[in-house]
């Protein structure tokens, strides 16, 4: 809940009163968050013993948050911005990050942290947590990579900015499969999501919001692709 809202919190910045965000939290956690967790994870319409999933004999499959957190935040972070407008200056003035540096230290920092998000997600020191691991390492580094790939044939070159992004884009995708798709299917995985990603987020200059820290692009995109993709490449019951 707290991941979910601070992802939010990212798309707005710089126009939100910090009273009214509080009061916007405490009711999204409570109408939102919460029975859309339950919903897919403890018992409820799209969990295994759910209505929805026994009448259709198929239960949704999210490890640890591809759809609970980051699409479901991506779509409130969307909603938000079409609704309080865009930044000052949105479209008109560059708007770049103040340190790039620090930038890359916190993806890497993200990167390492994603180890407990998705691996933590076994509740165990056990098998599934380390596919895990590797999973999400491997889907990062892949979309690192094609996300670069992409940006040079778009733009005619690379940025760290780019970089940055195509690790959390890749952390985002794997999130919900992290658990069921083997090394080759997690990297084939985050290449798609790469490139996906990276293109959705060159959308928001055309459509015209003002999404500040790409979340709708990267979290929402990302995770959607994770949980479309899962249903192809998990072991056992996948469609390759």
């Amino acid at each position: 809940a707290m991941i979910t809202v601070a992802l939010i919190c990212g798309a707005i910045a710089e126009r939100v009163k910090y009273s009214t965000w509080m009061i916007f939290v405490a009711l999204w956690i409570t109408f939102d968050y919460a029975p859309m967790a339950h919903m897919v994870w403890n018992g409820g319409l799209l969990s295994a013993d759910g209505a929805i999933s026994q009448a259709l004999g198929a239960a949704a499959h999210d490890f640890a948050g591809g759809t609970v957190v980051h699409i479901n935040a991506a779509v409130a972070a969307l909603i938000i911005v079409l609704i309080i407008g865009k930044r000052k200056g949105f479209g008109v003035e560059p708007m770049r990050p103040h340190n790039v540096p620090f930038v890359m230290l916190g993806a890497f920092l993200l990167w390492f942290g994603w180890f407990g998000f998705n691996a933590g997600s076994a509740f165990a020191a056990n098998g599934v947590a380390g596919y895990a691991w590797v999973s999400t390492s491997l889907a990062a580094a892949a979309a690192m990579l094609t996300w670069g790939f992409t940006e040079k044939i778009r733009t005619g070159h690379y940025t760290a900015m780019g970089a940055a992004s195509g690790i959390v884009a890749g952390l985002v995708a794997i999130t919900p499969a992290a658990d069921v798709v083997s090394p080759i299917w997690a990297i084939v995985l985050g290449a798609i999501a790469g490139v996906v990603t990276c293109l959705a987020c060159s959308l928001k200059f055309k459509l015209g919001y003002d999404d500040s820290l790409d979340v709708v692009g990267v979290h929402g995109v990302g995770g959607l692709v994770g949980t479309v993709l899962l249903g192809f490449f998990m072991e056992g019951t996948g469609l390759r």
